[in-house]
């Protein structure tokens, strides 16, 4: 495994211990959401005091052994009708991601170095499984061009 997708992964993690709905779109989108992902998601409503019987009970089966991802996905639609939330075009959810992974490095809440390594690892995967998303064919792309034709692709 590359070391930018391992440092994208990692990171990823990191910040799975309050998982937003735009890194779980995203995670959504690039097909590397988890039923962790889901439950993880669940649980960070819990603790914003989301009052939302499908959102207790998406957030209970991260503790199960091996949660059954039928189920997950069953009750994450649940708690989407709850919370009056839709799942965008993987295209849309995609830029929300790289938007709010942008946000979080001008904030300061995420080391810039940290950030711009997860937008490569990000971009790279996005390249390598879904380059027809940004309609890019096989272009090779390095360091902060990368960095910089994403963000341009965003803010468009």
């Amino acid at each position: 495994m590359p070391q930018t997708l391992r440092g994208f992964r990692w990171a990823l993690r990191a910040l799975a211990s309050t998982m937003k709905f735009e890194f779980l779109l995203g995670k959504r989108a690039i097909g590397s959401a988890y039923s962790k992902d889901y439950t993880e998601w669940a649980e960070s409503l819990l603790y914003e005091n989301v009052d939302s019987e499908n959102v207790a009970i998406l957030a209970s089966m991260g503790y199960e052994r091996d949660p059954d991802p039928e189920e997950i996905e069953t009750y994450f639609q649940k708690c989407l009708k709850d919370l009056g939330l839709a799942v965008p075009l993987d295209k849309d959810a995609l830029k929300i991601y790289a938007q709010a992974l942008c946000e979080l490095i001008i904030s300061g809440e995420l080391e810039p170095e940290q950030g711009v390594g997860m937008l490569e690892g990000f971009l790279g995967h996005l390249i390598t499984k879904q380059s027809i998303v940004f309609g890019m064919d096989s272009v090779k792309i390095s360091g902060w061009s990368m960095i910089e034709r994403f963000v341009t692709l965003i803010l468009v």
